[in-house]
């Protein structure tokens, strides 16, 4: 079944066109990774279906227009967890997390709203954090508390911009496998953009790898991850081994002449 629809999608800062023309659709429970070089277009994507800005051609979930949806709606709909935190949020870091269940309730906090976020806290490992200043945590802490918050608004579709940037190796694994284990349990569909090629490999159906606003190709990680395709939207010589069924990308070098 299809969830999110995006058809002939195009946006515009002023002058420069950051998007052309995108076609793509997203099933329930997959993970699509939004990949390619800096200024392709990720984030801009993200906050098109997310109506952050407002593109021309149309996004529709499970056949319903976005444009159409109050913002409530779209809070019920969209969670979306920017790269940054810088500035964002005020006051303790459950506080932060409890944000997330505003579009489900009033003012009133129950018994129910507080076992939710206990139970998102526990899921990313992050409980000894509760009582914590939000300015005060790490970087990396930070990104899971703004997932964390993501996940209490109950989403269809969780919209994630470099997840694991701010994390180190053992955390990155860990926040890929809980987004991994709420697609395949939950039946929560997923777009996320993403660097490193190596993960989205590992923990994406689907990747989607974008040049200049435009969509290069879309495919399975197997067959979209080839020396070629690297070089002609990266720029970059690599090498690719197949380890368990998964490519492994190993960069090389810069080409010297851009494709």
């Amino acid at each position: 079944m299809v969830t999110l629809a995006i058809d002939n999608l195009s946006f515009s800062y002023r002058s420069r066109q950051a998007l052309c023309g995108l076609r793509f659709s997203l099933q329930k429970a997959e993970i699509l990774g939004l990949v390619g070089p800096n200024g392709s277009g990720k984030t801009t994507l993200l906050k098109c279906i997310d109506r952050i800005l407002h593109p021309e051609g149309s996004v529709l979930l499970d056949g319903t227009d976005v444009g159409s949806m109050s913002r409530q709606e779209l809070a019920r709909s969209f969670a979306y967890v920017p790269q940054s935190s810088q500035g964002m949020l005020a006051g303790t870091v459950f506080d932060a997390i409890l944000l997330g269940r505003r579009p489900h309730i009033g003012w009133g906090v129950g018994e129910e709203e507080i076992e939710k976020v206990h139970g998102v806290m526990e899921l990313l490992g992050i409980e000894e954090l509760a009582l914590r200043d939000f300015a005060e945590i790490s970087g990396g802490e930070r990104q899971k508390v703004l997932i964390a918050r993501a996940l209490c608004q109950e989403p269809k579709v969780l919209l994630l911009d470099e997840p694991t940037s701010n994390l180190d190796l053992r955390h990155q694994i860990e926040v890929m496998e809980t987004i991994r284990g709420l697609a395949d349990r939950q039946h929560l569909s997923v777009v996320m953009a993403i660097h490193d090629l190596n993960l989205a490999a590992r923990f994406c159906d689907t990747l989607l790898m974008l040049k200049s606003g435009e969509i290069f190709a879309a495919g399975d990680p197997v067959s979209l991850l080839t020396p070629e395709t690297i070089r002609a939207v990266y720029g970059v010589d690599s090498m690719v081994r197949n380890e368990l069924g998964i490519p492994c990308v190993i960069p090389m070098r810069a080409c010297k002449e851009r494709e």
